[in-house]
């Protein structure tokens, strides 16, 4: 209930509310990182095209193209250098985007004017740079050049090449701005959780800067695409994901340790209840136990502490005393009366055969003389003996039961002759089965008397078979059961019929069935029908275990 009714649930929420403040969090970064990486570029794109225009100022305002063309009239080359070295001064040394400008003219190439900015680390370094690795490369590219601007990045430095046309569009010079790529794109190095940066170009990287080593899972790229002057480049930052998501992890910290704090509340709660509700049910749920299993008279010592459980486990303790006091007082003197009636009605049992079997031996011996007498003497006994049960047994074996049986059939077929046959089928294994004393005689003769006609004679069988935990005796006759008879045997079973309306026979069948159900139970006892030919089928039912009235 604490699991499924409180923390899970309540944990659900949690992580419910931390994936979605996450979620929001994460996306207001994203967003954010975005957005600032768009404003970074921007700024990016505008310093460069500061410089794309300072580079026009070479063309536009005419100073250079004028120098040249006074130079080219009289020769002076030392006004060329001086108007050109101070026409770059003034518009580029000090422009912070800029690192050198150098200018060299169409009809010598190898001559140059330049400048530098030694307020961004430039120097005469980067003037010997450019003639040792780029000079080359940019003079073939220029021959080929428009009035538009070209980019290249060679030995790590960053140039801007325009080439100067007169008024009939022949070069006559060519400026080569060299970028200050720290300031340009240091737009970049703002953004928050900067790592690295690099600005490449059909995989020709132009600027790079800072650690790109970092682990990937650690990392968040962004790459936006940069417009320079109909040049297009693509910048890529990478960031780290700690930084920018500082907020995140503050987050799940605070819902892990809410957490966390939950389960000490879930550990005092679970000992609460285990102490204050589990332990006095489980010693309730023991005691009822113990009343089950017939131990009465138990009672819990060890109570409760909570007034509730306390009052309950005081009410089993009197109800456990009641119980035991009227075991002993009423149960055991309902064993007593079963008994009686038991003996009462085992003796009720066919006191009035005597008187058929000593007139049939007396037929015998006045009409025979034969030996027949001695057997029928012999079955005589048998059955006296059973009658009168001198060893008090409530119980005997089965096999002992069949003998009374057979004592009984050897006296009918003495009566009946050849006119009678009898027939069982009892397997061997339920011989030795206890079971209670003359249940099986009884029907058999209710099955001689009622079904065997004194003319034409007749036959019974009897089979026993196991099913389940019973014991199923069948008596067969061959007499045809009637409506009337159902109906008398249904008023004999249920006791609607008294002692004066029945014979001594019915009374012995009716004595078996309450006998069978007293040591039983009311699905054992015996029932009488018919089978499909309408002979008469008697069936008594017994249990396998017993009962204990009589196994005790």
């Amino acid at each position: 209930m604490l699991l499924f009714g409180w923390l899970f649930p309540l944990l659900g929420m949690v992580i419910l509310v931390v994936f979605v403040v996450y979620g929001h969090i994460q996306d207001q970064v994203e967003k954010s990182t975005a957005s600032a990486a768009k404003t970074a570029a921007q700024v990016c794109e505008n310093r460069l095209e500061d410089c794309v225009v300072a580079s026009k100022n070479a063309s536009y305002l005419g100073t250079l193209e004028k120098a040249y063309e006074d130079w080219f009239a009289d020769g002076n080359a030392q006004a060329l250098y001086n108007t050109s070295t101070l026409f770059l001064s003034q518009q580029y040394k000090y422009n912070e985007a800029l690192k050198t400008a150098i200018l060299y003219y169409a009809d010598n190439p190898q001559k140059l004017y330049f400048t530098y900015n030694n307020t961004v680390g430039a120097g005469y370094g980067n003037i010997t740079d450019y003639i040792d690795k780029a000079q080359e490369r940019i003079i073939i590219a220029s021959r080929k050049r428009d009035t538009g601007v070209d980019f290249y990045h060679i030995a790590g430095h960053f140039y801007m090449v325009r080439s100067l046309k007169n008024q009939d569009f022949i070069t006559y010079g060519v400026l080569i701005l060299e970028l200050n790529s720290d300031y340009i794109f240091g737009s970049f190095r703002d953004l928050n959780g900067y790592l690295a940066c690099r600005i490449y170009r059909d995989d020709q990287v132009f600027y790079e800067n800072g650690d790109f080593s970092r682990p990937a899972r650690k990392t968040y790229e962004v790459e936006r695409s940069l417009d320079l002057s109909g040049h297009s480049f693509v910048a890529q930052e990478v960031l780290d994901k700690d930084t920018l998501y500082a907020e995140i992890w503050a987050v799940r910290y605070v819902f892990l340790i809410l957490i966390l704090f939950l389960f000490p509340l879930l550990m005092q709660l679970y000992l609460f209840f285990r102490r204050k509700v589990v332990f006095p049910l489980n010693k309730l749920i023991e005691g009822y136990r113990n009343i089950e299993e017939g131990r009465y008279g138990y009672e819990i010592t060890d109570q409760a502490d909570s007034q509730e459980f306390w009052y309950s486990e005081e009410s089993f303790n009197r109800m456990s005393r009641e119980l035991k006091n009227q075991f002993e007082k009423i149960y055991l003197e309902e064993i007593a009366l079963r008994d009686a009636r038991i003996h009462a009605l085992q003796s009720q049992i066919n006191p009035h055969f005597l008187n058929n079997t000593l007139e049939i031996i007396n037929w015998e011996a006045r009409m025979n003389g034969n030996e027949k007498v001695s057997g029928m003497i012999e079955a005589l006994s048998t059955m006296l003996e059973a009658t009168t049960n001198r060893q008090k047994l409530s119980a005997i074996s089965l096999k002992e039961e069949l003998d009374y049986v057979d004592a009984y059939i050897y006296i009918i077929s003495a009566r009946f002759g050849e006119k009678f046959s009898f027939s069982k089928d009892v397997p061997e294994n339920l011989l030795t089965l206890p079971v209670p004393r003359l249940i099986i005689q009884p029907i058999v003769e209710n099955a001689v008397e009622h079904g065997i006609d004194m003319r034409t004679g007749g036959t019974v069988k009897l089979s026993i078979r196991e099913e389940t935990d019973k014991i199923l005796i069948s008596i067969k006759d061959s007499g045809i059961l009637t409506q009337e008879d159902t109906e008398r045997i249904r008023a004999l079973l249920n006791h609607e019929d008294t002692p004066k309306k029945v014979n001594r026979v019915s009374i012995g069948i009716r004595n078996v069935d309450q006998r069978l159900k007293m040591l039983y139970d009311e699905e054992c006892g015996l029932t009488i029908g018919a089978d499909e030919d309408g002979h008469t089928v008697s069936t008594l039912t017994l249990r396998k275990e017993g009962s204990e009235a009589w196994d005790s």
